[in-house]
C-alpha cells in the first residue's frame, strides 16, 4: 500500500488516481508524524465492503427489494401523494389492481 502526505497527494493526484484505478490502495497522511487520515481504494472494493442497509426494528416483519432499474427523483420522494407513485404507480411491481381506485384511497388517508 502506497502512503503519501497530503501535499504530495495533491500535486500527484492524477497519478494517485491511476494507481487506485489499477487496484492499489493509497493512504493519505498528515503532519510530521505522518498520521494516516484517509485511504483511497478502488471503487469496486469500496462497493463490496459497504454495509447493507437493514430494516431496523421491523426487519423480522419482511424485506424490501428494489429492481436495478428502479428510479425515483427527489421531487417524487418528497411528494408521496404524487399519483405516479401512489400505491401501484411507477416503480411498483405489484401484479394486481387495487380494489379501490387510487383517488378514493387517498381521501381515506387524509
Amino acid at each position: 500500500m502506497l502512503s503519501m502526505a497530503i501535499a504530495e497527494a495533491k500535486t500527484q493526484f492524477s497519478s494517485v488516481l491511476d494507481r487506485v484505478q489499477a487496484g492499489e490502495q493509497v493512504t493519505i497522511t498528515k503532519g510530521k508524524a505522518r498520521q494516516p487520515i484517509a485511504v483511497i481504494i478502488p471503487f469496486p472494493e469500496w462497493e463490496a465492503k459497504k454495509p447493507r442497509r437493514e430494516l431496523g426494528t421491523l426487519a423480522h416483519l419482511g424485506s424490501v427489494t428494489f429492481a436495478k432499474d428502479w428510479k425515483m427523483t427527489d421531487e417524487d420522494f418528497l411528494d408521496p401523494l404524487n399519483d405516479d407513485y401512489f400505491f401501484l404507480g411507477k416503480g411498483s411491481y405489484t401484479p394486481w389492481e387495487p380494489e379501490i381506485p387510487v383517488k378514493e384511497k387517498r381521501q381515506e388517508h387524509e
